[in-house]
């Protein structure tokens, strides 16, 4: 079939060969310029309980550990990091208030919090219970997201019922 034969005009047709002839140099700038993986950042060394632990006892006061539980104090807010390193998970958490105790305008206002002014912490209710809470994988942690963390939790319980700000 010859191209003449085609529905469509001439000027579609060398519309087409330039967007693809772009597209082609294009792809290959990328190649040539774009650094490869190895470039871009160093190796992280995956994250383990124990190292979490020795982070959060190195910045926060009365650390105590049982378990996978640890219990610390940070700018006089009580914490708690509760870790799985077989599920991969940790937590960052303290809580704030009975869910009974909420008016509707505080639940609105962590709903939004959550979207817009809690950062990587949250608010969250569990068993009736109101918390400040920072979650993430275990193994892809690294030190500054530890500390980051901590401190979201304690603003989200002390810009309660104000801000309700991570930062």
């Amino acid at each position: 079939m010859k191209l003449s034969q085609f529905p469509f005009s001439k000027g579609l047709v060398w519309c087409a060969l330039a967007f693809l002839a772009t597209v082609v140099t294009l792809q290959a700038e990328e190649d040539v310029i774009a650094p490869n993986d190895e470039m871009l950042e160093p190796p992280r060394v995956r994250m383990t309980q124990n190292r979490m632990h020795q982070v959060l006892d190195g910045f926060c006061k009365n650390f105590e550990i049982q378990g996978n539980v640890a219990q610390f104090e940070f700018e006089d807010v009580k914490l708690v990091c509760v870790s799985d390193p077989n599920a991969d998970r940790m937590r960052i958490l303290t809580p704030i208030m009975q869910e009974s105790e909420m008016t509707d305008e505080q639940r609105k206002a962590v709903l939004e919090a959550n979207f817009h002014t809690a950062l990587d912490a949250r608010y969250a209710l569990s068993n009736g219970v109101l918390y400040s809470l920072f979650l993430h994988p275990l193994s892809s942690l690294d030190d500054d997201q530890i500390k980051l963390g901590v401190y979201q939790v304690a603003n989200l319980l002390k810009t309660f019922g104000t801000e309700y700000s991570g930062g």
